[in-house]
């Protein structure tokens, strides 16, 4: 039998600790929009303590039991209310200068508005209200969930009597979540783990959008969110049983905070985006690779070596994963050794073709991306060689770009290279991991956009 009371003080335990950490970070007087911020990024940073909280747990050898979980959460929100009133905020959080006040027709709101609804609503029904169908659910994620619930400990291993768990060595997040969501219940139940995690999704879309909001204004970050959540296949995996489409929210959300520091300039935010990124790393094996490294090689090619020190805390948090596998003897990547095989394979490049520009999973997405980056890039070039975007560093700008493309071609590269063209041409696994690059790459685009249509009205 499900009790409602028990999930409800799960959730205002994991808002309440997430709460305090995010104006931890942002070290503020926040302003109405800086609170909203931290209200929306307060599950994405309660998951972050949460799997800090399970590895504790795990090496202390205490059981994951409700009342271990409610009271270690509890002693966190303490402790950050503790350190906050030792750390007195530094001033206000007030708003960057927008890129652009460009407002889009109403009827293009209309329909961004209608798009997101719709994803919104399958999601919701399918997370809270109708049973899991999708594959992973039954071997890796809500599987081994349950399990780790049944026992009270994290499972890592997949003999008797775990054989149905096909990845045990995955980073357990989204895991964590799914059992604290389950706390306090008599019996497992698969709504609340999925409707968690949901939860989680739509966080971290807020708090992108939010941040998005204040660097290009409400109507080019409305945009930017429907050209991500509008695609097919993202829209399919708010419906929970996966965690591709969380790690691609979480590398949006990590560029959208890093676009938001460039624009304030304010340590505390790059901090925040490093945090972001770094929840990756603890969400999917292709986390460290897909959006951390990627993320932390803009930070080091963008930050004065002066402004080095808000990198530290996310890189450590990064590390402490690939550390804990290597004592483990587990493996770091998602499928062993055989990932580490590199052997060109030419049959997969009309797979990939396919799927980049006339695949149903995307719809007109790759294409439209495309055109866009050339088209910008045609702009950008017709420009005297003094010119900026609307006043900026053009080329601050455009290095944006570079964590998506280098996920972009790691996903390419692992499919084309490696014993992976399997998942490539059986449609496993390709399409859904190019929701990553796929939303890293509308992010620093639309910003593009917003800085060429500033500088033309100064010019103009």
């Amino acid at each position: 039998m499900m009790s409602v009371p028990a999930f409800g003080v799960s959730l205002a335990l994991l808002l309440a600790e997430g709460w305090c950490a995010v104006n931890l970070v942002l070290f503020s007087r926040s302003s109405r929009e800086g609170l909203l911020l931290c209200l929306a990024l307060a599950l994405p940073f309660a998951a972050l303590f949460n799997v800090l909280l399970f590895l504790l747990f795990m090496l202390c050898g205490i059981p994951l039991t409700t009342v271990s979980l409610w009271i270690g959460h509890a002693c966190i929100v303490a402790g950050l209310l503790l350190v906050r009133q030792f750390l007195p905020p530094t001033g206000h959080d007030s708003d960057p200068a927008l890129l652009s006040s460009l407002r889009l027709p109403r009827i293009i709101i209309a329909l961004c508005l209608f798009i997101l609804a719709g994803a919104l609503v399958y999601g919701f029904a399918h997370a809270w209200l109708l049973p899991p169908f999708q594959y992973d659910s039954f071997t890796n994620w809500l599987m081994r969930s349950k399990m780790s619930f049944l026992e009270q400990r994290l499972v890592f291993d997949n003999a008797f009597p775990h054989e149905a768990v096909r990845k045990p060595h995955y980073p357990f997040l989204v895991h964590a979540l799914h059992l604290m969501a389950n706390a306090g219940q008599s019996s497992w139940r698969d709504q609340l783990a999925s409707g968690m995690t949901f939860l989680l999704s739509v966080s971290l879309l807020f708090g992108s959008f939010l941040m998005i909001r204040r660097v290009v204004g409400a109507s080019l970050a409305l945009f930017a969110l429907t050209l991500v959540v509008g695609i097919p296949l993202f829209g399919l995996h708010l419906g929970e049983g996966y965690a591709d489409h969380l790690l691609a929210e979480e590398g949006l959300a990590a560029l959208a905070a890093f676009a938001l520091y460039r624009s304030s300039g304010r340590k505390s935010v790059l901090l925040l985006s490093g945090l972001l990124a770094a929840a990756a790393v603890w969400t999917k094996a292709e986390g460290m690779f897909f959006v951390f490294l990627p993320w932390l090689l803009l930070a080091l090619l963008s930050v004065r070596p002066l402004a080095l020190r808000p990198l530290f805390p996310p890189l450590l948090l990064a590390a402490v994963w690939p550390v804990f596998l290597f004592l483990k003897g587990l493996a770091f990547t998602p499928h062993g050794s055989t990932d580490l095989l590199v052997d060109y394979h030419p049959e997969s490049l009309r797979t990939v073709l396919s799927v980049l520009l006339y695949g149903g999973s995307f719809g007109p997405f790759w294409p439209l991306l495309f055109a866009g980056m050339v088209c910008l890039a045609i702009a950008s070039a017709r420009r005297s060689p003094g010119a900026t975007f609307g006043g900026g560093d053009r080329r601050e700008r455009l290095s944006l770009f570079l964590p998506g493309a280098l996920c972009f071609a790691i996903v390419i590269g692992v499919y084309v290279f490696t014993p992976n063209v399997s998942y490539l041409l059986n449609g496993e696994s390709f399409d859904r991991q190019l929701l990553t690059p796929a939303a890293m790459l509308v992010l620093p685009l639309v910003l593009c956009f917003a800085e060429f249509v500033k500088g033309r009205g100064e010019e103009g």
